[in-house]
């Protein structure tokens, strides 16, 4: 099966009450390799999952809860899988790793989304290497089963962490900004319906619209950012404290022959 004949709704899992959540699965890394599925989920905020979607997350194998989200979000929003609560809970490992530098998109009106949304992207790379790594030998080290990583939307924080692991194993950009491509169908309902409040400021519309999109475009020029600077993605992670060992094992857990 060609990558781009994996469609969103093949990989969209319906955990009830969420709708940006899919199964990395399937993507092809050269050499005759792809991504394992069921080892590897990209989310939205689990916060709005209603119990019924919590078994789901459960049933579905996933074992370990990444949380990439500020501890102000947290405070607002706190994951269910955190307090261990309930016996679903209690199944799940959680771990909060946040991105913990935020950075403010450069935004005039009529400027290119792509352009400001990358430009952003590259900002959080930058500062957030030690924290990457975190999150790296976090998904390596975790117990059996699936991870899940997410943060609010499951689009930006979430998208690098995606195209970081996918370039590392060894997909292709055009890939890479596929996946990123996903978010945008599955954000729409949600979009429109921020933009539909009456106290929204109107002359702030083309900024939500710009922070909410998932051009392909602003993917690929953070990549190529990383390839002028870095020599790629590889080279990026080069210069943080990402050890060999995580690496061996990522590709132990996530990687498999496409002919399985």
């Amino acid at each position: 099966m060609n990558t781009f004949d994996i469609t969103t709704t093949s990989r969209v899992l319906p955990w009830e009450d969420i709708s940006n959540t899919r199964d990395m699965g399937g993507y092809r890394l050269g050499d005759g390799k792809q991504l394992r599925w069921k080892a590897l989920v990209r989310s939205e905020t689990l916060c709005h999952l209603t119990p019924k979607g919590q078994q789901s997350l459960v049933d579905y194998g996933i074992r370990t809860v990444i949380d990439l989200r500020f501890q102000y979000e947290l405070d607002h929003e706190p994951n269910p899988f955190a307090a261990r609560k309930s016996s679903t809970s209690e199944k799940v490992d959680y771990f909060h790793i946040s991105l913990d530098r935020d950075h403010d998109m450069v935004w005039v009106e009529g400027m290119n989304p792509a352009e400001s949304m990358s430009r952003m992207y590259c900002q959080i790379l930058e500062s957030n290497r030690n924290h990457v790594t975190k999150v790296l030998t976090t998904i390596a080290h975790a117990r059996p089963g699936g991870v899940v990583f997410h943060c609010f939307v499951g689009k930006d924080r979430t998208g690098l962490i995606a195209a970081l692991i996918l370039g590392l194993l060894g997909a292709s950009a055009d890939i890479i900004a596929a996946d990123y491509e996903m978010s945008e169908p599955l954000l729409a309902r949600r979009v429109e319906k921020i933009l539909a409040k009456p106290n929204l400021p109107r002359d702030q519309i083309g900024l939500y619209r710009a922070q909410f999109s998932a051009y392909p475009e602003s993917m690929m020029r953070t990549l190529a950012y990383l390839d002028e600077k870095y020599g790629g993605i590889s080279g990026y992670l080069l210069t943080t404290d990402l050890q060999q060992e995580v690496i061996d094992r990522l590709r132990e857990r996530l990687v498999e022959n496409s002919d399985h």
